[in-house]
């Protein structure tokens, strides 16, 4: 039975040098601080969606005209090369946005594919004499955008269900 009085006082006092006011304030500090750094994490990652939520919209409509501008300038395509390059260029840096923000796996594969694709589009070699603008090029362009644009319509559906 002394034995276990005695086993039973050195935990206690183990337990008391332990959970002395100092190492309790030391771990609650440590505590708070991860707590600090989750909590901007979440908040960080709570406003990336808002903002994808409330632009995605305006989004949709930047992506629809300046398909609908392309298709327009795709007729006479030669004469209109510049204007498809600023035309391209808007999309890139909607699609740069909206890439930011949606968790949409499907979307995010689409976006990356386009925007691979206007890189392309944009890069010429002179080097091996190969100019990639091309019409061909611009109408796969197009097709992507959309598909993209259909995707925003099915996001939209689904934020408002309130997935």
């Amino acid at each position: 039975m002394s034995i276990k009085v005695d086993f039973l006082m050195v935990y206690l006092d183990k337990f008391i040098e332990i959970m002395s006011f100092s190492n309790i304030a030391n771990s609650s500090s440590i505590l708070g601080l991860i707590v600090t750094f989750v909590t901007f994490y979440l908040v960080f990652n709570i406003r990336k969606r808002f903002l994808f939520r409330v632009a995605i919209d305006k989004n949709r409509e930047t992506l629809n005209i300046m398909s609908s501008e392309i298709s327009s300038l795709l007729v006479n395509f030669e004469n209109n090369i510049s204007e498809i390059d600023e035309k391209l260029k808007i999309i890139e840096v909607t699609l740069r946005n909206l890439i930011k923000g949606t968790d949409n796996k499907n979307l995010v594969k689409d976006i990356k594919n386009t925007m691979k694709k206007i890189k392309v589009y944009f890069k010429s070699t002179y080097f091996f004499n190969k100019n990639n603008k091309t019409q061909k090029n611009v109408r796969e362009i197009k097709v992507d955008i959309v598909g993209i644009i259909e995707e925003l319509k099915h996001e939209k559906q689904n934020i408002e269900v309130g997935n």
